[in-house]
């Protein structure tokens, strides 16, 4: 090969690198740990059974950040869940897999399937996420797609990186609920929110998109966890009243009078009074009359 040609083919090859370099577009949205933070719920650690229903019809309709934060509460409050749902998406994160070049039925493959197999396959290996940031390796992106089994859809992004093999991926990032959302029609899942814009689909090859459906039905609506909504707010509720009822078990009734003219007391007063369940002792105001009625402490006064 002579000088003139050496040349053409290395000008050609500058202008390929020029080309992929910029084809590798900065990511639309950004990871941050800011985007992961619930609201009330997540505050409180707990949702009445008249929210959880109401968070559950309105994920019917296509608002899915309630219901995500609903799941991600519940993963966050019971134990054996948060448990069994991690070792199902850590097994499919961790299986082997064998990229094979693409062949016709009863065809062997050909030299360019097999050099695409072999670019492909160097893809999976070569992902490299920044240490100390929130971007995930091939596996992680795997385990945290997988987060759809029971949330019902989960969104990632993917970084892109030029390399003399191609464009590959770099590492990606979780989107939260409330960065992706449906159409108007709810006919396309897409991007909310993002650069001014209230919606937009999402861009071709920068983004991991799953579903998962326990039942025909709107995404929304068949998530997997959703089955099990009411009893995680029946065993949270049960909790709570066992232990507010354990409390008070035996205490005599606490009856307080106040001065009517200071109506702001009223308020004070049963405060106080609803927390000597658990407290032995109260401050009162002046001119305040409490009084102690005694309560049944035998099967015979307490028959059901």
């Amino acid at each position: 090969m002579n000088l003139p040609i050496l040349a053409r083919v290395s000008r050609s090859a500058r202008l390929v690198g020029d080309a992929m370099r910029a084809l590798v577009s900065p990511p639309i949205t950004t990871a941050g740990t800011t985007d992961f933070h619930g609201g009330g719920f997540f505050v409180q650690r707990r949702m009445s059974p008249q929210e959880v229903r109401w968070t559950l019809e309105r994920a019917a309709q296509g608002e899915l950040q309630a219901q995500w934060e609903l799941f991600a509460l519940m993963e966050d409050t019971w134990p054996r869940l948060a448990k069994n749902l991690a070792e199902l998406r850590r097994s499919a994160a961790r299986a082997s897999y064998v990229v094979q070049p693409y062949a016709e039925r009863g065809q062997p493959p050909s030299a360019t399937a097999k050099d695409r197999a072999l670019t492909v396959d160097r893809a999976l290996r070569q992902w490299r996420p920044k240490i100390g940031t929130l971007e995930l390796s091939f596996e992680d992106t795997l385990f945290h797609a997988m987060d759809a089994y029971g949330k019902g859809i989960s969104a990632l992004e993917i970084h892109w990186q030029a390399t003399p093999a191609g464009l590959l991926p770099r590492c990606s990032h979780v989107l939260a609920a409330r960065r992706y959302g449906w159409n108007a029609d709810g006919t396309e899942l897409g991007l909310l929110n993002v650069a001014g814009i209230p919606w937009q689909p999402f861009s071709p090859d920068h983004f991991l998109v799953g579903i998962w459906q326990a039942r025909t039905g709107a995404p929304g609506a068949t998530a997997m966890l959703r089955a099990l909504a009411p009893y995680w707010a029946g065993i949270t509720f049960g909790w709570e009243w066992l232990l507010s009822n354990a409390q008070i078990f035996g205490v005599p009734f606490r009856w307080a009078n106040f001065d009517r003219n200071q109506p702001e007391l009223g308020s004070q007063l049963r405060d106080m009074l609803a927390a000597r369940g658990a407290a032995g002792y109260g401050a009162f105001p002046d001119g305040t009359k409490l009084e102690c009625k005694e309560v049944s402490q035998n099967v015979t006064g307490n028959p059901q």
